[in-house]
């Protein structure tokens, strides 16, 4: 069994990069993002000493994420914000019609993700595909069984592709092959 020590130099700054990739594809804006991770490590420190090692420090992190995340996003459920900044910047060297196209792609999953799938599909999906989480991990993260984690995994990405399609976006189609240039450059796993 491990116990962190509070220490004042324990800090969890080498997972902060990860944290905030995470929390940028749970809320879609850069400023929550930003807050969630400040909230994220402020509860990591306060309650160190409860850290029991069954998991790695990385995976009990994210857990304390996800959880603020939910709990926050229950909290605010009336509230709706698309932050266009999340986007990565652009490789200028590139076709200017492929540049548009992986940002048009890059809002559609961002949005999707947020905004219309529901929130434990965003999260296992997000964590899945984007964090390479294995289903065991996820499934402590989300506290389910493994098999569960698969099959909602599974179901995410069923409802995820579904909800493209059928808003006009047509990165998956016929069962995930790419067809975008955006999938093709590795903006999501086929």
């Amino acid at each position: 069994m491990n116990i962190l020590k509070i220490t004042p130099e324990l800090t969890f700054e080498e997972y902060r990069d990860y944290l905030q990739q995470l929390a940028l594809r749970l809320t879609g804006d850069n400023n929550d993002a930003q807050d969630l991770v400040q909230d994220t490590l402020l509860k990591a420190y306060e309650h160190a000493n409860s850290f029991r090692g069954e998991a790695a420090v990385k995976t009990w992190l994210t857990k304390i994420l996800v959880n603020t995340f939910l709990t926050q996003k229950r909290k605010k459920k009336d509230h709706v914000s698309i932050a266009l900044d999340t986007l990565p910047a652009p490789d200028w060297s590139a076709n200017p019609e492929k540049i548009i196209v992986k940002r048009e792609l890059q809002w559609c999953i961002n949005h999707t993700l947020t905004y219309h799938l529901p929130q434990r599909y965003g999260t296992a999906l997000a964590l899945r595909e984007f964090e390479g989480m294995s289903y065991k991990d996820i499934a402590g993260i989300l506290e389910i069984s493994p098999g569960t984690a698969k099959v909602l995994v599974f179901r995410s990405r069923r409802a995820f592709r579904r909800h493209l399609e059928k808003s006009g976006c047509f990165a998956y189609v016929r069962d995930y092959n790419c067809v975008c240039d955006g999938v093709r450059d590795g903006l999501l796993p086929c």
